[in-house]
């Protein structure tokens, strides 16, 4: 079941600008205006900006680009319908039919030796297919130093440190049917302004009340502090 976006939410989230536009001042785009315009100096052609709405069809969106029918982020945990066949765009290549109109196209699995599980984006030229773009995870073993790093880096922003991630272990009682993606939504959305600080959320371990009655007996026994952090059940 699908759930829809009130006006007011509507108005917000369309208000955000993207994070290459000039006006946002984000690093990625002075990296986007600096790439941009050295392409277009060595090339010797005019840059032209496409830049489509954030409204865009669910076709568009997942069924083009052969998202499955049962793929989860169609759940309206990861997509913001606006009715059921409108929604805003989750992702770059919903707005090709806007930037390439008339042009066809399709999105299809791909192996690059830098990614797992990727996704390349074909155009029809000439008779002929052309690979626009590529995406994937990271491979393991690799390093991503990342777009908005390097944004920074080309911007000149100063006093830039690498933060060592902070785990903290959590026990909680939940539902039987629970799963780590309902936590980790649960949790940013009581985070609120600064869902960002949690990178990820993980279950390590789905224990019985037998075993947390042992786990409260051990964790009396071994904790010294004024806050009690006991597992009911």
């Amino acid at each position: 079941m699908l759930n829809y976006l009130a006006p007011t939410r509507l108005t917000a989230a369309s208000s955000v600008p993207e994070l290459s536009e000039p006006s946002c001042g984000h690093a990625l785009a002075h990296l986007a205006a600096a790439v941009s315009g050295a392409l277009a100096a060595r090339w010797g052609v005019p840059v032209e900006e496409h830049r489509p709405g954030p409204l865009v069809s669910v076709r568009d969106n997942y069924d083009r680009p052969c998202f499955s029918l049962d793929n989860v982020t169609r759940d309206s945990r990861y997509s913001r319908h606006v009715s059921p066949t409108v929604m805003l765009r989750s992702h770059t290549s919903a707005g090709m039919p806007a930037v390439l109109p008339g042009a066809r196209w399709r999105a299809v699995p791909s192996i690059h030796p830098h990614t797992s599980t990727g996704v390349q984006l074909d155009v029809h030229v000439r008779g002929g297919r052309l690979e626009l773009a590529a995406a994937g995870l990271v491979a393991a073993g690799l390093v991503a130093a990342g777009l908005v790093v390097a944004g920074l880096v080309a911007a000149g922003v100063p006093g830039m440190t690498v933060m060592s991630p902070v785990r903290r272990d959590l026990s909680l009682v939940c539902p039987d049917d629970v799963d780590a993606e309902v936590l980790g939504d649960a949790a940013r959305s009581a985070l609120g302004a600064d869902a960002d600080v949690l990178a990820r959320l993980e279950m390590l371990a789905v224990t019985s009340s037998q075993a947390n009655k042992v786990r409260n007996r051990v964790y009396l026994a071994l904790h010294d502090g004024p806050e009690l952090e006991l597992i009911a059940g």
